[in-house]
């Protein structure tokens, strides 16, 4: 029993392992197509074995894959990281749990394809619902790795997601042919094709890729990165005079009579009292608004920058009622308004800013909330639990979000999608940038938060996605971390250092070429767990009338 111990834990932990390598290694996308293979040998071993607590294998396995490829989280919060390690390890290890029950009603090769399909599905939830953690998702394992997957425009991450599980499961049939001589069903023939077509499509995708010349347009741009430590100066250490006196002189030398775009980070602006905000029904009355607006001017430039901002409601009139766009009602103008004196009502937002050389401008607040760090509950107009909060990817305190992307449209028509820092993670949300218009696009962000770790460059990367499953070049501004330069194949064309003030120039060019992915969704995630979902209850059909209503179907 104790070599069977040991048999299994080894074969966890070497899953673990490979898990991980991709996320912390450049280049190593396709260890994940085998990465799966000792957790399924463990578990085949254990059912033959009838082995208890196997549980206890398989959530350290997801435990220690969460702990190598997001520690970082700890230099920003304890308390969060833990919660966000064990909770997310917690979700993997029910699926498997899952997969494990379906083993016991199905046979065959089912319960591996229901697996894989609910695995999928789990992702797509993650994609779409505003507490969640989709860090690890099985297909940013190919962010540095983009030669290979450039179908990611046809299917998106979560296409690359089912292809890693599909690999896992037709490596690991013929591994059982070799080693317990089981029925091997073509699995060596059928694996050689799933694993080349993608990778031989890919690569030939990748160098013979066009930027599309009926839209491509070349734009200057100007990237700056001041390097304000978020911890010590950026919320406090630092007045905004300070700030800005850092960032307009980065700006005076980057820009030249060419320069088109000029990018600034999120949370730039952050109030430095509260006196000092800035009011979006009266921007004109803050300084650093100003301070962009007229450099816009000046320069003849267009200025995207990240700020906390706020927004005013009207109070209650004389019979009591709120007013918002012009319509009257009982209740607050928004579910995260914060009640002031019992009258007066405001949003807070973590929004980018778009400054163009004729004195417009236009908002875009961010939608995608890291949960308690910008978002809080909210019970009878008063914010609850902000005790707890972290120190995570932005600005801090209670954030309002809005419903739709909105993209920021210059002089000359040129529309630019602005995803702010978390929103970079999520695919299907950043094509809603690209439905509403965005020929290219853009991420600011604050990435100094969790020190020289992976952090700051697997979230680099992983833009590196966006700009395969949208087609667009993106620019990405930090404070810290990594600002860049990436083109339409995933290609980083320049970037900055680490921990570096300094700037960025070069050349973006605009695509107002749609790619499938951005036309029709996450197709792939959707379909995967609407299939799911009819397997599990299909299991539970059969649990209650002891009939096998699964291995006929697959």
């Amino acid at each position: 029993m104790k070599n069977l111990n040991l048999k299994l834990w080894m074969l966890g932990i070497t899953s673990a392992i490979l898990l991980s390598i991709p996320f912390i290694v450049p280049h190593t996308g396709l260890i994940m197509l085998v990465a799966f293979i000792p957790l399924f040998t463990a578990e085949y071993i254990a059912a033959a074995h009838k082995k208890k607590n196997f549980w206890v294998i398989y959530y350290s396995v997801f435990f220690i894959w969460n702990l190598l490829t997001t520690y970082w989280l700890f230099k920003a919060t304890p308390a969060g990281a833990a919660a966000a390690i064990i909770l997310n390890a917690i979700q993997m290890a029910v699926i498997f749990r899952l997969f494990r029950w379906f083993k016991k009603i199905a046979t065959g090769i089912s319960p591996y394809i229901i697996f894989m399909l609910m695995w999928v599905g789990w992702e797509h939830v993650c994609q779409n619902v505003q507490i969640s953690w989709p860090w690890l998702t099985l297909g940013n394992a190919f962010a540095t790795s983009v030669k290979s997957v450039q179908w990611y425009a046809m299917t998106g991450t979560l296409g690359g997601s089912l292809w890693i599980l599909l690999m896992n499961l037709l490596f690991f049939r013929i591994i059982k042919f070799i080693v317990w001589k089981e029925e091997i069903l073509q699995s060596s023939i059928v694996a050689a094709i799933f694993l080349f077509i993608p990778l031989i499509y890919s690569q030939f995708r990748y160098y013979t890729y066009k930027e599309n010349s009926g839209y491509k347009v070349t734009k200057q741009v100007a990237i700056l990165q001041p390097n304000i430590d978020p911890y010590n100066d950026k919320f406090g250490g630092l007045s905004n005079r300070e700030q800005d006196t850092i960032l307009f002189r980065l700006a005076s030398e980057a820009v030249t009579p060419n320069t088109y775009l000029v990018f600034a980070p999120e949370t730039f602006f952050s109030p430095d009292s509260k006196e000092n905000i800035l009011l979006e029904n009266t921007p004109d009355s803050n300084k650093t608004f100003k301070a962009f607006k007229n450099f816009s001017k000046e320069h003849k430039v267009n200025f995207i920058w990240g700020a906390v901002t706020q927004f005013f409601y009207a109070p209650k009139n004389q019979n009591g009622l709120f007013e918002m766009n012009g319509e009257l009602g009982n209740e607050a103008p928004s579910p995260t308004a914060t009640n002031i004196a019992g009258a007066l009502w405001y949003d807070n937002y973590n929004s980018s800013v778009y400054n163009n050389p004729n004195g417009l401008y236009d908002f875009y607040h961010k939608s995608k909330l890291v949960i308690m760090a910008e978002t809080y509950p909210v019970f009878r107009g008063k914010i609850v639990l902000q005790k707890l909060g972290i120190d995570m990817g932005g600005g801090y305190g209670s954030f309002a979000k809005q419903a739709e992307r909105t993209v920021f449209t210059t002089s000359d028509g040129t529309k630019i999608g602005t995803a702010i820092c978390y929103e970079s993670v999520y695919g299907d949300f950043c094509r809603g940038y690209i439905n509403k218009g965005a020929s290219l696009m853009s991420v600011i962000t604050n990435d100094g938060w969790w020190g020289n770790t992976f952090g700051y460059r697997q979230h680099l990367n992983y833009a590196r996605l966006r700009a395969i499953e949208t087609r667009r070049d993106i620019a990405r501004c930090a404070n810290t971390g990594i600002s860049a330069i990436i083109n339409q194949k995933g290609d980083i064309k320049s970037q900055t250092s680490w921990w570096q003030r300094g700037y960025l120039r070069g050349e973006i060019n605009t695509n107002g070429f749609i790619t499938p992915f951005v036309h029709y969704g996450d197709v792939t995630g959707f379909i995967s767990l609407w299939t799911a979902l009819l397997f599990i209850m299909l299991g539970i059909i059969h649990a209650i009338r002891k009939r096998d209503l699964i291995s006929g179907i697959i």
